[in-house]
């Protein structure tokens, strides 16, 4: 909660591997290009279970998927911002 980060994914940003996170709260994080809370670069991440409020970055206010792989499952995403 309340992390940043200057280019990709404020709270975790995944670059490879395949990841799994859960009953997380995703909350404030902000980050400067892509991914307020999450990013995913080349690596893997299954999100269950969490909740994102208040993100913001310029692509992908609460989440972003630069190519790797990114599901989501009964999470929520709310006032999040990008641009």
């Amino acid at each position: 909660t309340g992390n940043g980060a200057g280019y990709f994914g404020g709270g975790l940003f995944v670059n490879y591997g395949a990841h799994t996170t859960a009953n997380n709260p995703f909350a404030g994080n902000s980050a400067g290009q892509n991914g307020g809370a999450i990013a995913v670069l080349n690596g893997q991440l299954a999100v269950t279970h969490s909740t994102f409020t208040g993100n913001s970055a310029t692509t992908g206010g609460a989440l972003g998927n630069l190519g790797g792989a990114l599901g989501l499952r009964s999470s929520i995403v709310a006032y999040s911002i990008a641009g």
